[in-house]
């Protein structure tokens, strides 16, 4: 339930997430987890704003990484005459290279993997109980009628929701008994702030990613391919993405700024079945979750709810934040650039790529 959950987020976001475009882009990315984990990220430094850079030329991109003091860290050459993908460590004052072709070996052997572990024996573990999801997704775009100057472009501010509704009830139960059933979700909200305009740049930035596509092996047809067999697996997914697609003029154009709110939720019979859980484990003095309860949902929600239950004089909350993040544009520059930042700065060595030793 929860990776497929996941999934579609992912997978919307993608969609509709901020689009390296131009002669020369400059963003910054922050993100903040909430509760006891976003305390420890912060006190071991994670979290601050990551700045990253691209700049297109013809049939070259580069791709620039940061540390946290902005000192230039790492850069990727994405040479479409050579066929070439350049990795540079500025620190190290190395570089290495991987051809396209051994890109889409690398990646086939790891989908032969993948597929290898799917159908492969899982660890043993304790048996749960059997049971039936079902699922829901709401998706809403509203048009707010907000502008904002950023980076020199006018943008509107659009919000987009996703809104997710699961409900897992037991379908193995003892004669006699009523089938326990659980409610929960996540939502998500991004507030996107959209360029709308005519721009010869970002038309420049999507013909080099469809050139990129089209050597990689992508054909035009397989993202709609596979689209459509997800679809057909999942039915009420595919009333989502067609939900999804009927919006889909209202997020037109490129994105400047997107902060998005990542939040759980849990149904209040569900709550109340948590409290009394809860309650039950105080008088038990064990910190086990009932497995009528936690099995039905998995490992991950078992862990979630089990957070939720050890908070103190907060009680089980209906909604709950997991994470914030905000990606800014903050130079979109269009003027020409020096050949020499599309090549690998001199003195530099040759090495061997990582897992190639």
């Amino acid at each position: 339930m929860m990776k497929t959950a996941l999934l579609f987020v992912c997978l919307s976001f993608a969609l509709v997430s901020i689009a390296a475009a131009d002669v020369k882009y400059v963003s910054t990315t922050s993100w903040k987890l909430e509760g006891a984990v976003g305390t420890m990220v912060k006190l071991f430094g994670g979290g601050k704003p990551v700045k990253t850079a691209d700049y297109y030329t013809d049939d070259v991109k580069r791709s620039d990484t940061f540390d946290n003091k902005e000192r230039l860290e790492t850069s990727q050459l994405v040479d479409l005459n050579q066929e070439l993908f350049i990795t540079i460590d500025h620190k190290k004052k190395e570089y290495s290279q991987m051809t396209f072709d051994e890109w889409k070996e690398m990646m086939k052997s790891t989908m032969a993997q993948l597929k290898g572990e799917e159908q492969g024996e899982a660890p043993e573990e304790k048996e749960e109980p059997q049971a039936e999801v079902k699922w829901d997704v709401k998706v809403d775009v509203q048009e707010t009628g907000e502008k904002e100057t950023i980076a020199g472009k006018n943008a509107e501010k659009v919000i987009l929701t996703l809104d997710l509704d699961a409900e897992a009830t037991e379908t193995e139960v003892a004669e006699g008994e009523e089938p326990e059933s659980v409610k929960g979700g996540i939502i998500v909200t991004s507030s996107q702030w959209l360029y709308k305009g005519e721009d010869a740049a970002q038309k420049e930035m999507n013909d080099f990613n469809m050139r990129l596509a089209a050597k990689l092996g992508f054909a035009p047809g397989e993202a709609q391919d596979m689209m459509e067999q997800v679809m057909g697996q999942n039915p009420q997914l595919g009333e989502a993405i067609e939900a999804m697609q009927k919006e889909a003029d209202k997020l037109q154009g490129m994105a400047m700024r997107v902060e998005t709110l990542y939040q759980s939720k849990i149904d209040p019979e569900t709550v109340k079945k948590m409290e009394e859980a809860k309650a039950k484990e105080k008088e038990e003095e064990t910190t086990e979750i009932p497995t009528s309860v936690g099995g039905l949902i998995g490992g991950l929600g078992k862990k979630m709810m089990k957070k939720q239950m050890e908070k103190k004089d907060q009680g089980v909350k209906e909604r709950s934040a997991l994470m914030n993040s905000k990606t800014e544009v903050l130079e979109f520059d269009t003027s020409s650039l020096s050949a020499s930042l599309f090549e690998v700065p001199s003195g530099f060595k040759l090495v061997e790529r990582k897992g190639e030793e």
